[in-house]
């Protein structure tokens, strides 16, 4: 079997809070949102469904998500399998979404993964987000939206460009038809982190959404 490294991003409730300040002065010269290269990930390929993965690849991956929606990690954690029964829950465990990407450059393909389903997903496609890596001693985690930041995110944009080796990520909850809340997270060396938060504003003064070109500005504090 193989060994692999396995980036997993699942996806929460709520929309993410920013945790910076104001990125930049003029913001629209440090980033770019593109509605079409972000994307939810495909609900026919999930972990149930995979092809890449090795039946203890799996198992072990499913593990993970069901004890991650089993044990809290802080007090609104809980809320992630209240009142679940354990079937329903490992079915969801089960139809987290997934995408291989190799992230490091080191020809392994990791996994970005994201939830699917009441519990790990909200009404409005906000999911929990996390970045996995196996070792030898069992799973790091790299990434967990709801536990480092209270929230999900709908799209997400793998970057051209790295941190430390490793590609920088963009998470984007939905907030309204025509907003979201766009984090940048790069790697730090132990986990991914937010580097830049950014509002984007994409209605029209007659109310119409249009995200594809938004207006873009710092989080507030």
């Amino acid at each position: 079997m193989i060994s692999r490294l396995i980036t997993f991003i699942a996806v929460f409730v709520t929309a993410a809070a920013c945790q910076t300040g104001p990125a930049s002065t003029n913001v629209a010269n440090h980033f770019r949102w593109s509605e079409t290269k972000a994307h939810e990930l495909d609900y026919e390929h999930t972990i149930a469904t995979a092809k890449e993965l090795s039946p203890k690849e799996r198992n072990d991956l499913l593990t993970l998500v069901l004890n991650r929606f089993r044990i809290p990690k802080k007090a609104h954690d809980g809320a992630i399998s209240d009142d679940i029964p354990d079937d329903q829950l490992r079915n969801l465990a089960a139809d987290t979404r997934i995408e291989f990407v190799d992230l490091n450059g080191n020809g392994n393909k990791e996994v970005i993964a994201q939830g699917n389903g009441l519990g790990p997903c909200g009404g409005t496609g906000n999911c929990i987000v996390m970045v996995l890596q196996s070792t030898p001693t069992g799973w790091k985690t790299l990434l967990d939206t709801h536990a480092q930041f209270g929230g999900g995110f709908e799209k997400i944009r793998v970057l051209d460009t790295s941190t430390n080796g490793y590609r920088d990520i963009v998470v984007a909850a939905h907030d309204s038809a025509c907003e979201r809340t766009a984090l940048v997270l790069s790697y730090d060396n132990k986990q991914y982190r937010e580097r830049q938060c950014y509002h984007l504003e994409g209605c029209t003064l007659g109310g119409t959404a249009r995200l594809s070109k938004p207006e873009i500005g710092a989080c507030a504090k």
